[in-house]
């Protein structure tokens, strides 16, 4: 897919692609041998490392004290977009549908989940 100097490249800046891609795990996702973006509006938590303990963690109801620290409607627009910050396209969501803010005016208040 991509020419050899291309991945000597990505190799000496950033320790090749599976590395990029596993730093920017915000940004792309890889299922099944296919790199895509990640679609934020899925509510499945991000595992860096797939585990048999992750995979049973995540089938573990929430017991929690703190069960609302990953709701996304109270997260909405707590931090800023990715991709409205970096891509040179900038977001492909509109404002309203992104669930992060598209600059520091939507931004809010993170809510704290004390003990």
């Amino acid at each position: 897919m991509f020419d050899q100097n291309i991945l000597r490249q990505l190799k000496n800046e950033c320790g090749g692609l599976q590395t990029l891609l596993r730093n920017s795990h915000q940004v792309f996702q890889v299922i099944g041998g296919v790199v895509q973006l990640r679609d934020w509006s899925r509510r499945e938590p991000i595992r860096k490392h797939k585990t048999k303990a992750a995979a049973k963690e995540q089938r573990a109801p929430i017991r929690s004290h703190n069960a609302n620290a990953n709701d996304p409607i109270r997260l909405h627009k707590t931090k800023l977009c990715w991709f409205h910050t970096h891509h040179p396209d900038s977001c492909p969501r509109t404002a309203d549908s992104c669930p992060f803010a598209h600059g520091t005016i939507e931004l809010r208040e993170r809510p704290r989940f004390d003990k």
